[in-house]
């Protein structure tokens, strides 16, 4: 019985043993970059084509969204502040539990922290319901929100004074003026802020939100910039071994090899991009014409290689697919180019999806806003960003049958990726 035990206790071990050995190799074979492989930091320049069409369709909604963390406090609160029981009941009316990917990102979508709590709650206003409550009663809602959720989008001041000097450089009529600084609130470490929402947009001069918006993108921007310089036909090889994933080992190496004996100086310098997933191609560091395209959605697409949907996809979808196209990888398998990682939540919810890539990089779209790009991110970034959210699990899926992904090495567009992106 003695013996049984003890032997039972040493296979233990040994697994254990051959488990931090195998991850310990996985995290050296991530970090050991070969000197064929040139990684970089994307520099952000946000073309002016982006906010032009920004400016035409994203911000041309009619309603102004307000999310709040408790929707039987914040009624308790209308009532507090004077909102007459018809108004507060018409507000009710508007409010939903969950919000649409593509409403909530065609509006402001900068709530950087994804939901856990059913309390939250989301209302969809129309503009007209807001002109009917004083400035003060919509001062102290954004008040409320900057004390609880955040405030999604607003302006800094020091002092009254900086605050003051600002308007008064406005061109802007007094009333307006008066609108904006009727709307100030202080945060909790008593800064001054102008909330920016939908409600006041117009008056907001366009050099301001061409500023604000680029904070935003710079918050989620870490691109990273993947170049292959090959020498030799080893490089080739073994590059090719490195990020065929589901893709042709022999479509990728015949690729290279016609491409490294055409060129005439050496080292051949190509951009990883060439010869990964197609959805990767076209989508690489640009930016969705609408909210609402996330990170499932995006992880997906990459992987799957089939005809591309580039749309919000929930949590619920994305479970049907893991259970129908995707299979659960084991312990000691190697991930390899396109794998999803799936970060959950304590509750096996699903947070966040991104596709795997070799020394530790990461295919991602960070969030369902449209100033998010998809991006290359260093892998054990992207882990920490979401585990600062919430106790995660992380887990690797693989396609079941990936026997229909070819390489892409004709530039052709999916016929989505025209309409999709803003080129």
């Amino acid at each position: 019985m003695r013996d049984c035990f003890i032997i039972q206790a040493t296979r233990g071990l040994i697994l254990k043993l051959i488990s931090i050995l195998f991850f310990f190799l996985l995290s050296l074979s991530a970090i050991a970059q070969p000197a064929w492989l040139d990684i970089k930091k994307q520099s952000l320049e946000l073309p002016n084509e982006v906010m032009q069409v920004w400016q035409e369709n994203v911000f041309s909604s009619d309603k102004e969204l307000w999310v709040v963390d408790n929707s039987l406090k914040f009624h308790l609160y209308l009532n507090q502040i004077g909102l007459s029981l018809k108004l507060n009941s018409i507000i009710a009316k508007q409010m939903q539990r969950q919000s649409s990917g593509i409403e909530t990102g065609y509006l402001f979508s900068f709530y950087e922290v994804p939901s856990q709590s059913s309390l939250r709650a989301y209302y969809f206003l129309d503009l007209n319901l807001l002109e009917n409550l004083e400035l003060q009663q919509i001062q102290k809602i954004y008040q409320y929100m900057a004390n609880t959720i955040g405030l999604p989008l607003a302006i800094n001041f020091k002092s009254e004074n900086d605050l003051s000097q600002w308007l008064e450089n406005l061109d802007l009529s007094s009333e307006g003026k008066n609108k904006l600084k009727g709307l100030v609130v202080q945060s909790i470490n008593q800064k001054l802020l102008l909330p920016v929402t939908r409600f006041n947009w117009d008056l907001i001069p366009d050099s301001k939100k061409y500023e604000l918006i680029q904070e935003q993108i710079l918050k989620s921007h870490n691109n990273l910039e993947v170049f292959l310089n090959i020498n030799t036909q080893n490089d080739i090889r073994e590059i090719a071994k490195r990020f065929s994933g589901s893709l042709s080992f022999k479509e990728i190496e015949e690729y290279l090899l016609i491409k490294w004996q055409v060129n005439s100086k050496l080292p051949l310098r190509i951009n990883l991009l060439e010869i990964l997933p197609q959805f990767m191609q076209f989508s690489y560091a640009k930016f969705s014409k609408q909210g609402g395209p996330n990170c499932f959605n995006c992880a997906m697409n990459s992987s799957r290689q089939s005809a591309f949907n580039v749309e919000y996809s929930s949590k619920e979808e994305l479970k049907k697919h893991l259970s129908r196209y995707y299979r659960p990888m084991g312990e000691f398998e190697m991930p390899q180019v396109g794998d999803l990682i799936i970060y959950a939540n304590s509750k096996k919810n699903p947070i966040h999806a991104a596709n795997y890539l070799p020394f530790d990089l990461t295919f991602t779209k960070n969030g369902i806003n449209k100033f998010s790009s998809y991006q290359i991110q260093d892998l054990g970034a992207v882990d920490a960003l979401y585990s600062s959210f919430a106790k995660t699990n992380v887990k690797y899926y693989r396609l079941k049958n990936p026997a229909s992904l070819h390489l892409n090495t004709q530039g052709k567009q999916n016929h989505c990726s025209s309409s999709a992106f803003i080129d």
